[in-house]
């Protein structure tokens, strides 16, 4: 008895501690910020989606062996995406017993408390995790089938010369690693500036003036565009042309564009309070820096094989000749 009267003062003493320190409730400017670029994802998810299915169509009309396992891959890669939008939704929508980020939401929209500790579109959105872990699933065993009637496909056209073999299977990495790189730089684009259009708004941290946003906003435009359209089509008129300039121009291109995602990565982290709401999927998207690495590091086997013409056999061998 004497215990349970010890553990009850203690509880006392500490609730009475909690009533008497600082809010450190989320402002509502926070909590609108993260439940806009919420939004953002949800389209950035449907978006990701069209993109699948818009890469299956081009796998399946040049028979890209390559790119029908990076599908697989990816579509595994939008179920963890999934399950980080079901955290996300978690940790805005279910309502805490200590002053957080969910209870100002709910607050603010006036909705009572759950009755149970999880937020009311859980059930939906573990199905639809669950259908789409069954989907690529599927997808994998169709995806090795397809591997092995493309296989004997494409062995058809370009023979047993091994050289040729070799760069066809590193040209046919390198231009997937394009498209993903294309999807991911913009992905992170679209999330990165919604942030910044909403610190504008003084709904994320300190609010910037008019002046600060639009110079944020067309530095970063200048470098994603040249990130996702220019350093891609470097790549594409190096190997179509056979240009060691254009190719040179596009490792040099690429890694200032590393160097700068690894700067925006570098800011999620050391001033987390501009993205509130948005760093998990701002680090999330930042796979593409792994991309990044992949592609320059796949330039300079592509310029050598260059030398002796294969990648007009490629292009010819993958129906992009002129």
């Amino acid at each position: 008895m004497v215990e349970v009267r010890n553990i009850r003062a203690a509880m006392g003493a500490a609730l009475v501690t909690l009533q008497n320190m600082p809010e450190t409730r989320p402002t509502a400017p926070e909590v609108v910020q993260t439940a806009q670029v919420l939004s953002v994802y949800h389209v950035l998810f449907i978006v990701a989606q069209l993109f699948q299915l818009a890469l299956l169509f081009d796998a399946m009309f040049h028979k890209n062996t390559i790119q029908i396992i990076a599908i697989v891959l990816f579509n595994f890669a939008m179920v963890g995406y999934a399950g980080v939008q079901v955290k996300q939704a978690s940790d805005i929508l279910v309502r805490t017993p200590y002053p957080s980020l969910p209870n100002s939401l709910l607050d603010i929209f006036e909705l009572a408390s759950n009755p149970t500790p999880y937020h009311a579109s859980l059930p939906f959105e573990i199905a639809v995790v669950s259908l789409m872990t069954v989907f690529a699933a599927g997808f994998a065993v169709i995806a090795y089938k397809l591997y092995k009637e493309f296989g004997w496909t494409i062995y058809k056209k370009i023979g047993a010369d091994l050289a040729m073999r070799d760069m066809y299977k590193v040209y046919q990495i390198f231009i997937m690693i394009l498209k993903f790189d294309i999807f991911f730089q913009l992905g992170f684009s679209a999330q990165f500036l919604s942030v910044v259009v909403l610190r504008h708004e003084g709904y994320a941290g300190t609010k910037i003036t008019e002046e600060e946003m639009w110079s944020i906003l067309i530095l970063h435009l200048i470098l994603s565009t040249g990130a996702s359209i220019v350093l891609p089509f470097l790549a594409w008129f190096g190997l179509k042309r056979e240009s060691k300039l254009a190719m040179y121009c596009f490792l040099a291109g690429g890694l200032a564009a590393l160097v700068y995602n690894i700067t925006k990565l570098n800011q999620v982290f050391v001033q987390s309070d501009r993205f509130i709401g948005a760093n998990k999927f701002l680090v999330f998207f930042c796979k593409k820096l792994l991309l990044l690495l992949q592609k320059i590091s796949e330039g300079p086997p592509l310029s050598y094989y260059s030398d002796d013409g294969y990648t007009q056999n490629s292009f010819s061998t993958l129906g992009y000749s002129e």
